[in-house]
């Protein structure tokens, strides 16, 4: 078998669909559409290096931590001048943060080429605080069966969806990172 060297995109034949009236000629070649943004989800556990691999490019980058951590999830960033940490601790400053940035971005400013929303599961934690009337700083980690409702769940689930549309609407690239649940407190350097 021949060695590749060198890979080469595949040729395609243009799509070509044809007129008929209907809701298929509104649609347009990929290679066409006016768009760079990316939108992209990190997954893992504990110090894998889902923010460092975030945070890569060395574009303005917008890092919105919501980790519990007092350095907020940020210390493998550390020292970058590409990045501007925001250490939030409610949900009310997460949707002050991304309003703020509309607001930037429609009077023409670009404050950042990149927003990394850092802890979604940490965000999940405080808006059910939130939702059950609780201090998120004292509320147990992991909550004894029947602690919480089915309808508080699903208020949590429901205000998440709310709460990131503002960020996924932003003309720039979108990181959401999302720890997996393993219960091990990072390690200390």
């Amino acid at each position: 078998m021949p060695s590749v060297s060198r890979q080469r995109p595949p040729t395609t034949a243009p799509a070509t669909i044809p007129y008929n009236g209907d809701i298929l000629d509104g649609g347009c070649a990929v290679g066409q559409l006016n768009t760079t943004k990316i939108t992209a989800a990190c997954y893992g556990r504990n110090g894998v290096g889902k923010t460092t691999f975030a945070c890569q490019g060395g574009e303005p980058t917008a890092l919105i931590s919501i980790e519990p951590s007092p350095t907020g999830g940020a210390r493998s960033v550390m020292g970058r001048a590409d990045v501007v940490v925001y250490q939030v601790k409610s949900s009310e400053k997460m949707l002050a943060i991304a309003e703020a940035l509309k607001s930037r971005f429609a009077a023409g400013q670009k404050p950042f080429r990149r927003v990394v929303i850092d802890g979604i599961s940490s965000w999940n934690d405080v808006i059910l605080s939130e939702v059950m009337g609780l201090d998120y700083r004292v509320m147990p980690a992991i909550l004894g069966w029947g602690k919480v409702s089915m309808d508080q769940y699903t208020e949590r689930g429901e205000r998440l969806i709310r709460y990131l549309r503002p960020f996924f609407d932003l003309p720039c690239d979108l990181w959401v990172i999302a720890q997996e649940r393993d219960h091990t407190p990072p390690k200390e350097v």
